[in-house]
């Protein structure tokens, strides 16, 4: 029966793709554990935790033991900062939300809202959370850009979990040969005691005689070859 090799807990991943605006980088790494404890880690943005969960499961699939903890960074292109996002429908909602607290703070302080073109232009010019620095919305469905970001995401993770399994595989063949080395060392220790049980009872019993001769006043007696 062929035994599996060993394979290691510890190794980290890594892989990147560019698609449209943006750059989808993943890093994995996993460490130690008794079972299996996945983390993931993204931007927030539309359509995120179902991405985070088809993630989760990837790695499951792959990973059987360890803390993996997965980080997905994306990040907006040079040149490409202000490209509009075809997710047209996210942008309006965005700045309908914008629009309603300006309205809603102009109303406390008693002055006029401002127009919609004005927090249009104010939501493109100023970079929100999980964009990475990008003047868009980030969104990981609907629409083209949503689809391809989605895609992108899933095809650098499982380039980076490869990465990750081959890193895990190269240890552990590591730590294998260090343990065929100690056992290969600990096989010659036993044979040695082995080789010093098998004479020390003749050697013990001629010891003895030796000295019971002595007590019964004799000489001592010449060790037998």
């Amino acid at each position: 029966m062929t035994q599996a090799p060993m394979l290691s807990m510890t190794g980290f991943g890594r892989a990147t793709k560019t698609v449209g605006a943006w750059t989808v980088l993943i890093e994995i790494r996993s460490v130690n554990h008794r079972g299996l404890d996945v983390r993931i880690r993204m931007p927030s943005g539309a359509g995120s935790l179902a991405i985070e969960e088809a993630l989760r499961q990837a790695v499951a699939a792959r990973v059987k033991r360890g803390a993996v903890t997965l980080a997905v960074h994306v990040t907006p292109n040079p040149g490409l900062a202000t490209a509009p996002s075809q997710d047209i429908a996210h942008e309006v909602e965005v700045a309908a939300q914008y629009l309603a607290a300006l309205q809603a703070k102009a109303h406390a302080l008693a002055c006029a809202p401002p127009a919609l073109d004005v927090v249009w232009a104010a939501i493109h010019a100023s970079p929100r959370q999980g964009a990475g620095g990008h003047g868009t919305a980030m969104s990981f469905s609907g629409g083209a850009d949503g689809a391809a970001l989605s895609a992108a995401i899933s095809e650098v993770a499982v380039a980076a979990l490869a990465e990750l399994l081959e890193a895990r595989r190269r240890e552990g063949l590591t730590i294998g040969d260090d343990l065929a080395s100690l056992c290969d060392k600990l096989r010659e220790r036993l044979a040695a005691i082995a080789g010093m049980a098998a004479v020390a009872p003749a050697r013990a019993a001629a010891q003895l005689a030796n000295k019971i001769h002595l007590l019964a006043g004799g000489g001592r007696r010449k060790s037998r070859a």
